[in-house]
């Protein structure tokens, strides 16, 4: 009931937002010339998700419907050897070929996936560094270990990131929306593979996480300022499952 109170409300502003936006701009006419091919308008249509593949892996047919390209990606896969972000040398080998065939980029970086084929989805370099974790098994039955979420030493590096991330990107008119992917499996708030035991050993508490959470979002305020962002709504206990808001 909350959830769907919750989804019902927003929905709820963003229908008064629908309507202040259309009384505020006058109508437009436009007449497009005929054409064979599918009509984009801009900013709207279909979202597909993306691996690291050149966009010629992509079939013409899944570009031409869509206009967003979005990468959900281990945190180990956008980084160097030395764990620091690499995005300039991601975008020259994968994302300028999406770009130049009229897609926005939308992201999400996650330091826990229980469908990566990874150990480490967060680098293993930043982890051996002292990030606490703890081992859980993925949906393909590897071992995963996913960090402490609330831990300082994670909280630190993850602001790295999306600062690395920020200079990428933000302001840029083909970026976003971005997730906050930073809290959670799959970067979806919740705590779905964590025991009770298991969380009362790193130390999580309701404030504790809402905290991190909070911090979380302030770093993408921070380093993202220009940029849409979007997160799953924390759910009520760490094994819920939150939704998706912008």
């Amino acid at each position: 009931l909350n959830k769907f109170v919750s989804r019902t409300s927003l929905f709820g502003v963003l229908g008064v937002l629908a309507v202040e936006c259309s009384l505020a701009s006058p109508w437009q006419t436009l007449a497009p010339p005929p054409s064979d091919r599918i009509l984009k308008n801009p900013d709207s249509g279909l979202c597909f998700m993306a691996g690291l593949q050149p966009v010629s892996d992509i079939p013409d047919w899944l570009l031409d419907i869509c206009s967003i390209a979005y990468f959900r990606l281990d945190w180990a896969s956008v980084v160097d050897e030395t764990g620091k972000p690499d995005f300039e040398r991601l975008d020259r080998e994968f994302f300028d070929g999406y770009r130049k065939r009229g897609l926005r980029l939308a992201f999400r970086i996650m330091a826990a996936n229980p469908h990566s084929r990874r150990t480490d989805v967060m680098p293993k370099i930043l982890l051996d560094a002292g990030i606490p974790t703890v081992v859980h098994k993925g949906v393909y039955g590897e071992a995963h270990r996913d960090p402490a979420f609330w831990n300082p030493l994670y909280l630190a590096e993850h602001e790295k990131m999306v600062r690395a991330l920020g200079l990428y990107l933000d302001g840029k008119t083909w970026a976003g929306p971005v997730d906050l992917g930073g809290m959670g499996d799959w970067g979806e708030m919740h705590l779905s593979s964590w025991s009770p035991q298991e969380l009362a050993n790193q130390g999580w508490t309701p404030e504790v996480y809402v905290l991190a959470v909070r911090t979380l979002m302030r770093q993408m305020d921070r380093h993202l300022p220009n940029t849409t962002k979007a997160f799953c709504v924390a759910p009520s206990q760490p094994q819920g499952q939150g939704f998706m808001a912008a």
